[in-house]
């Protein structure tokens, strides 16, 4: 097993930090901390970075050993999607490399 890259270990601990903050403060800084994390390349493993052809991977890089969070790299391949999708928890997004769109969507009345 590879050693941890040390700009993974920035990110966590800066999120473990954060997860302690207001809700407005933390956001600030896990936005903050993604930022700097991906404005560096190279240093996620090529193993975390490896795409599926039947859908999106998600490789596990950093689980909290307080379970108050993990970090996913996500690696979708060209013309790749997910499904329509809401998150019941908080939920950060940092791109590593290349383009991410997203659409938001409303529920209307008839759900």
């Amino acid at each position: 097993m590879s050693a941890v890259p040390p700009q993974l270990l920035r990110l966590a601990d800066r999120v473990g930090g954060a997860v302690t903050l207001a809700p407005e403060a933390m956001a600030r800084e896990v936005k903050s901390a993604l930022h700097d994390a991906t404005a560096e390349s190279g240093w996620l493993p090529p193993e975390r970075r490896r795409a599926s052809h039947e859908n999106y991977a998600r490789h596990l890089i950093f689980a909290d050993p307080d379970d108050r969070f993990a970090i996913l790299a996500l690696v979708w391949d060209r013309g790749q999607m997910s499904p329509i999708h809401g998150h019941h928890c908080w939920c950060a997004v940092g791109v590593y490399r290349g383009l991410l769109t997203e659409h938001y969507y409303r529920e209307g009345a008839g759900g």
